[in-house]
């Protein structure tokens, strides 16, 4: 009897684990970027944006920004601190689904206070495909909101967009008035079909078409441009496209149509290679001279990690004089370990070198969706920019907000600085000018426990 009892309280035990693990995951949110003119120079650019997130919400570069409030600053740092701390934040509300509802842009005044000058109201159906994008723009006679644009969509039962219409208002008339109007039609796969495109002028008028065709791997073969003229449709513009039997993009060819031949000239052309795992490795681009033939002109080499993500990205131009390539620029990055971007530097080549010319970095914050954490702790901090210059920003994600004390201590353990957050703040600044450049740790720290980073400060 104790053994079954102890086999049902063990298995209990299991279950809930399980399922507590079933509902539990832990993503990456993009918390900040810092943007500089040159790598490890002492007069960075600017530090752009830092976002604030509420629940479980989150964003990267690749995929919709879920924010409470984003923080824009256009600082350029100098020996005695930003000469302009704050350049403008947005500020958003969302609906039960996540949807986005409303996004008010605020720039920050002469006044030291943030005033509205655009929101953005949507609206969605049941499921949750856009239907309206209404633009206000703040008006200081008023003081108040005024109508600025509008967009209206419709979707079929597959919840492919039918169409979109465009209007903008009319103070003189007090009324919303249309400008232009997009239709799609679909394929029996439910690939695109046709975009067709009308402007208002007292009626809709018809203005473009691109007719999308298709080989029997749904691969898009070839997109036709045509425009409206003299009561009937005539060629403009095309772009073929070709694959390989793995479906690669292999070649891709723009042309523009001669109405005086009645037949297509080619313009440029894009040719691609892959590696086994269908990364795209190089892309050749060429240009089209009769009497000629294809000229080079640029060429695009690219290196992957394992996980797929660009490593280096070399572009180059065509020398006609030496009959090759030569580079032109260079991007590269590192990434954390949710293949997301962590640093991105440009860079140009100069005097046979590559020399840097700007560099991003990628802040990012951890966090658990699903079931929460009964015991409130910090589970997650992070420190930008780094190295700092003037100002360190310590962002703080606790399970459950409460107060907290943040340290600055030197590699010997001495204190140098030390501050207080109320429980409701998740974002601390920390000035740092007057410490000397080399190696520091910030510690935060609640009743429950205490987390610390390292960071440099440069000069």
């Amino acid at each position: 009897m104790k053994f079954k009892l102890f086999y049902f309280i063990t298995a209990g035990l299991i279950a809930f684990s399980l399922s507590a693990l079933a509902q539990t995951a832990t993503s990456s949110r993009l918390i900040a970027q810092a943007n500089y003119s040159s790598p490890g120079s002492s007069f960075p650019f600017s530090l752009t944006h830092y976002y604030v997130y509420s629940g479980t919400r989150g964003g990267d570069l690749n995929h919709t920004l879920k924010y409470d409030t984003t923080l824009g600053t256009s600082a350029h740092y100098v020996a005695g601190g930003p000469t302009s701390p704050a350049s403008g934040r947005n500020i958003q509300s969302f609906d039960a689904n996540n949807n986005i509802v409303i996004n008010v842009g605020q720039f920050y005044n002469t006044s030291k206070t943030y005033q509205s000058i655009d929101s953005i109201f949507y609206t969605y159906d049941s499921h949750n495909n856009l239907l309206t994008e209404l633009d206000y723009t703040w008006d200081n006679s008023i003081p108040g909101w005024r109508n600025n644009t509008k967009q209206l969509y419709s979707y079929d039962a597959a919840n492919r967009i039918l169409s979109q219409v465009n209007q903008s208002w009319s103070t003189a008339s007090g009324a919303w008035g249309n400008t232009q109007a997009d239709s799609f039609a679909y394929t029996a796969t439910g690939k695109l079909a046709t975009h067709t495109t009308l402007y208002w002028n007292t009626s809709w008028a018809l203005n473009t078409i691109l007719l999308y065709s298709y080989d029997a791997a749904d691969n898009n073969t070839a997109i036709v441009t045509q425009q409206y003229r003299s009561g009937s449709w005539t060629n403009t513009t095309a772009q073929y496209m070709g694959y390989s039997t793995a479906n690669n993009l292999l070649v891709s060819i723009n042309t523009n149509w001669d109405s005086t031949t009645g037949a297509w000239d080619s313009s440029t052309k894009d040719t691609y290679t892959y590696n086994p795992v269908h990364d795209r490795l190089t892309d050749l681009t060429q240009s089209y001279t009769a009497g000629v033939g294809w000229i080079n002109q640029g060429n695009e080499n690219i290196i992957y990690d394992l996980n797929h993500n660009v490593l280096i990205d070399i572009s180059q131009y065509w020398v006609t004089a030496s009959h090759s390539f030569t580079n032109n620029g260079r991007k590269t990055f590192t990434y954390n370990s949710f293949n997301q971007p962590l640093t991105e530097i440009s860079s140009s080549w100069t005097s046979g070198a590559w020399v840097d010319d700007m560099e991003y970095d990628y802040y990012y914050q951890t966090y658990t969706t699903g079931v929460n954490n009964l015991k409130p702790t910090i589970n997650n901090i992070v420190v930008y920019p780094n190295p700092a210059l003037q100002v360190l920003y310590v962002s703080i994600k606790a399970d459950q907000p409460q107060a907290s004390t943040i340290r600055i201590t030197d590699i010997s353990g001495r204190l140098l600085y030390q501050t207080t957050a109320a429980d409701s703040q998740d974002l601390v600044t920390v000035p740092v000018s007057q410490l000397s450049a080399g190696n520091y740790f910030v510690t935060v720290g609640n009743k429950d426990g205490e987390v610390t980073k390292g960071f440099v400060v440069g000069r």
